[in-house]
């Protein structure tokens, strides 16, 4: 099926009309909040690693939608945020930056230059801002808030946020036709956030639990899904 949306699913499964399925992602009596987090402990169980495991949180955006009414139809920013960090950046001496490959670096990623920048700091923990830049192009820049045990490497720092390129991966193979994300019709808040999305990301869950398994089995497959977890 090449889009997810309302009519192609109702025709997939032999509906007349949408109106099933809408009514699903609308106004059926399901707690979506419970759902999510049986989704959640479903991938602890399955897909976590205690000892290499982080907490990466990620934005991502959609096409835009036309109209004004359905949700999802602007695009939300945090542009101003981002321009008062790039202003405290460019206040940065030249020696602030350095080049530093993570923890437990294979070598087989390109080197960047990083700056680590202590935030309020907590007993026994620590908030760090990191600073990458290209060794290419130094105005080509990003920015990353950290939180974790005092006395962590600024190369752990560094790994952890070079892993984080694993929820950009979720969201390619879950938008697209492999889940359809990004293929929503609605326009009520409720039917988008709570129901389209859980369920989208509920379907990713179990087909990278399905691929996880088959490649403990017989080895890493060699097309479908890849596993970002």
């Amino acid at each position: 099926m090449e889009r997810k949306n309302g009519w192609l699913m109702a025709e997939a499964i032999g509906e007349k009309d949408p109106q099933g399925v809408q009514r699903l992602l609308s106004s059926a009596r399901w707690d979506a909040d419970e759902v999510r987090d049986d989704l959640r402990e479903y991938v602890f169980e399955h897909l976590a690693d205690e000892e290499t495991g982080i907490l990466s949180v990620d934005e991502t955006g959609f096409l835009l939608k036309k109209g004004e009414k359905s949700v999802g139809v602007a695009r939300q920013c945090t542009g101003t945020a981002k321009k008062k960090i790039e202003e405290y950046v460019e206040r940065l001496p030249e020696g602030a930056f350095s080049e530093v490959r993570p923890a437990r670096d294979t070598g087989g990623r390109r080197p960047w230059e990083w700056a680590c920048l202590d935030l309020a700091p907590k007993k026994g923990m620590r908030r760090w801002l990191l600073v990458r830049r290209s060794t290419d192009d130094p105005e080509e820049r990003g920015f990353y808030q950290a939180y974790g045990p005092e006395g962590t490497t600024v190369e752990e720092l560094v790994r952890v946020c070079q892993e984080r390129w694993a929820v950009e991966e979720c969201f390619a193979e879950a938008k697209g036709e492999v889940v359809g994300l990004d293929h929503y019709e609605v326009r009520k808040w409720d039917a988008w956030h709570r129901h389209h999305l859980t369920l989208c990301l509920l379907a990713h869950a179990f087909l990278a639990v399905v691929r996880s398994s088959v490649e403990q089995e017989e080895g890493p497959a060699t097309r479908g899904i890849s596993i970002s977890a």
